[in-house]
C-alpha cells in the first residue's frame, strides 16, 4: 500500500513540477503589465494593499480552518520578517518603479534574482555547482546587454537603483524560504504573508492618503488588481511556496529569466512598448540558460 501511495505521490509532483513552473514563469511575467496598468489611477501602496487582501482571503475562504491562528502566532516573527522581504519591500519598490519605467524594463532588472540567490547560496554552502554556474553566467549575459538595450532609451538611475533593491529583498527571502518551518505549510504561509502586507499597506495608505483615494471606478484598474490578486498572488504565490518545498532555491529562481520574455511580448501587444529586435540575440541566450538550469533532474538533497 505505501509503494503504491508513494508511485501516485511521484506520478503527482510530476504533473505539478511542471504546470507550477509554468504559472510562475508567465503569470508572473504579466503582473508587470497589470502594475503598469494599475498605477495610472492608484498608488502602488494602494495597489499592493488590495493584492494581497483580496489574496489573503481567497486563500483563507478555501484553506481556512482553526490551525491558521495557531500557525500565525507560533510564527509570527518569521512571517513578518518573509513577508517584510518578499511582499513588501520586495514588491513595493517594483510597483513604484513600473510607474517611471516600461513594464518590459522592471521585469529585465528583476531577472537579476537568481544571480542574488546564487550569491547567498554560495555565501551559506562555499560552493556552486559548475552547470548552474554555466547557465547563470549565459544568463547574466543575455540580461546584461537586454538591460543596455534598454537604458539606452530610458536612463533613470533612481529606479534603476530601486529595483536593484527589490531584487536583491525578494530574493533573500527566496532563499531563506526553504529553510524556515513554514514552508511546509505552503497555503497559511501564503495567506499569512499577504494578511502582514495587507494590513501594512493599509496602514501606510490610511496615514499618507484620503480614503477616497483607496478606490478606483476605472474598468481596467479593477480587472488589473483582481489579475494581481487572484493569478499573480494566489496562485502565482502558492505556486512559489510549493515550488520551494519541491525544488532548489536557484531553479526556482529562474522563473525571473521567463518573466522579462512575456513582459517583453506583452508590453509590446498590449501596452504598445517599442520590441526592439536587437533584443532577440539575448533573449535566446537567456532561455538556453534557463534550459541548462532546469534540466538539471538530479534531486534535491534533504537537509
Amino acid at each position: 500500500m505505501s509503494s503504491l501511495k508513494l508511485s501516485k505521490d511521484m506520478r503527482n509532483e510530476r504533473i505539478l513540477l511542471p504546470l507550477n513552473f509554468c504559472i510562475i514563469y508567465f503569470v508572473w511575467g504579466m503582473t508587470y503589465i497589470w502594475m503598469k496598468i494599475a498605477t495610472v489611477d492608484l498608488h502602488p501602496f494602494v495597489i499592493n494593499f488590495w493584492q494581497n487582501f483580496i489574496a489573503a482571503t481567497v486563500l483563507l475562504a478555501f484553506n481556512f480552518n482553526k490551525s491558521f491562528f495557531t500557525f500565525l502566532k507560533t510564527y509570527f516573527f518569521t512571517i513578518i520578517s518573509q513577508s517584510f522581504f518578499m511582499l513588501i519591500l520586495g514588491v513595493s519598490f517594483i510597483t513604484i518603479s513600473v510607474q517611471k519605467l516600461p513594464a518590459s524594463f522592471a521585469a529585465v532588472i528583476i531577472s537579476s534574482v537568481p544571480i542574488w540567490v546564487t550569491l547567498f547560496n554560495a555565501i551559506s554552502e562555499r560552493s556552486i555547482p559548475l552547470r548552474n554556474l554555466i547557465g547563470l553566467i549565459l544568463g547574466v549575459v543575455g540580461i546584461a546587454f537586454l538591460v543596455q538595450i534598454e537604458l539606452a532609451q530610458y536612463e533613470s538611475s533612481l529606479y534603476l537603483v530601486i529595483l536593484l533593491i527589490a531584487a536583491l529583498s525578494w530574493s533573500y527571502g527566496l532563499y531563506r524560504m526553504p529553510r524556515l518551518p513554514i514552508v511546509n505549510q505552503p497555503y497559511l504561509s501564503s495567506a499569512a504573508q499577504m494578511f502582514i502586507a495587507a494590513l501594512a499597506y493599509l496602514l501606510i495608505s490610511l496615514f499618507s492618503f484620503p480614503t477616497s483615494s483607496l478606490i478606483s471606478h476605472n474598468a481596467s484598474t479593477i480587472t488589473s488588481l483582481f489579475c494581481l490578486a487572484i493569478l499573480g498572488s494566489t496562485i502565482a504565490f502558492s505556486s512559489l511556496n510549493w515550488l520551494l518545498k519541491h525544488s532548489s532555491p536557484v531553479k526556482v529562481s529562474t522563473y525571473a529569466y521567463i518573466n522579462p520574455l512575456v513582459s517583453i511580448l506583452m508590453a509590446w501587444l498590449l501596452l504598445e512598448e517599442e520590441f526592439k529586435s536587437e533584443q532577440i540575440p539575448y533573449i535566446v541566450l537567456i532561455l538556453f540558460s534557463v534550459f541548462i538550469i532546469v534540466s538539471d533532474n538530479k534531486p534535491r538533497s534533504s537537509k
